[in-house]
């Protein structure tokens, strides 16, 4: 291993213990009684460290979408290139190998934010997935604009439905995973069937 990987390595395991540290602080005192100094007590590290992760103590209620990003990337890039784009995405989305209990205790906590502090992490998490799935169209050759819309409405409709899910919910994954495959089936009929009466 090189002195580069031990880095790497350290810094996840860095990383990981500040999660971990916040989503028990959340869970036995609540997000807003929770300080970042809780937190880094707990985890063993400064407060300094603890930014150089995470702009907030409430990123960290999205760590798991960001986690998923370079996995989705490479779930996507080995699909069948004639795929629908929708069913190649939730593949990828399926194929990332969750913690059950950290995903549904971390959706839990989220729902004692705000609407406007949930809009601001899912809106950044699903600017990356829309630019992961714009990527991947254009690979594959379909034309700037396409890739453009296309990408834009599938990312949509993955966070329309974990979104949903965190207010509704927030423990099922199978729910997830149906809510997911119908927002997704939604997206590929566009949006002039979905209005439909």
């Amino acid at each position: 291993m090189t002195r580069s990987e031990r880095r790497v390595d350290r810094r996840e395991v860095t990383r990981r213990s500040l999660i971990t540290a916040a989503i028990k602080r959340f869970s036995a005192a609540g997000v807003a009684a929770t300080t970042v100094a809780d937190i880094t007590a707990d985890a063993g590290v400064t407060e300094r460290t603890f930014y150089r992760y995470f702009a907030s103590k409430e990123e960290v209620l999205f760590a798991e979408y960001e986690d998923r990003i370079d996995w989705f990337r490479r779930a996507l890039e080995v699909r069948p290139r004639d795929e629908p784009i929708t069913k190649s995405v939730l593949y990828a989305v399926d194929a990332f190998p969750d913690d059950p209990r950290l995903v549904t205790e971390a959706a839990q906590l989220r729902s004692q934010l705000s609407d406007a502090q949930i809009a601001v992490h899912i809106q950044r998490v699903q600017a990356l997935l829309a630019r992961e799935v714009e990527q991947h169209l254009l690979a594959v050759g379909v034309d700037d604009l396409n890739a453009a819309v296309a990408s834009g409405m599938v990312a949509a409709a993955v966070f329309s439905s974990m979104t949903l899910w965190t207010r509704k919910d927030g423990v099922d994954l199978g729910r997830l995973h149906a809510m997911t495959e119908q927002a997704l089936a939604i997206a590929q009929g566009g949006v002039g069937a979905a209005l439909k009466h």
